[in-house]
């Protein structure tokens, strides 16, 4: 019996070397591979640190690209009302020269019309004086063909 308590002892003694061996090589290997995944968080850690600030990047210009948009529509929308309001200004601008040339076109009918006046105001006074010298001529004429009745 003893020979086969030692037995039993000897083979516990074995088995438990061997549960011994076999954890000390599972936690050599969790080591290990803790090793491992600290070397591959190590070499990782730059680029997810880079893979992190391009995404808040890319955030940020997204943000910025709607900002933009936003501000092109408030500009288009200004573009569009200069564009409206220079058009009613040019048509004005042309209403205003057309009214401008008729204006000067009447103008100059209504200065020919006036100098035309002036000339014949001018005959007309020319054409009164001399009919007035001829009245005063005449007028002398029968005073004298008065004078010469009475003193015959």
């Amino acid at each position: 019996i003893k020979h086969l308590l030692a037995q039993l002892a000897n083979a516990k003694l074995e088995e438990q070397l061997h549960i011994s061996k076999s954890l000390a090589e599972k936690a050599e290997l969790v080591v290990k591979a803790n090793e491992s995944l600290t070397k591959a968080n190590d070499i990782m850690r730059p680029e997810l640190d880079t893979h992190f600030k391009v995404k808040e990047h890319n955030m940020l210009l997204q943000e910025s690209n709607a900002a933009l948009k936003q501000q092109l529509e408030v500009y288009i929308e200004r573009f569009s009302d200069f564009q409206d309001t220079m058009t009613k200004s040019n048509e004005m601008f042309s209403t205003l020269r057309k009214d401008i040339e008729g204006s000067k076109k009447e103008q100059s009918a209504l200065l020919r019309e006036r100098d035309e006046l002036r000339k014949k105001a001018n005959l007309s006074d020319a054409h009164m004086l001399r009919m007035l010298e001829e009245n005063q001529a005449l007028k002398q004429q029968v005073q004298r063909g008065v004078k010469q009745k009475e003193s015959l």
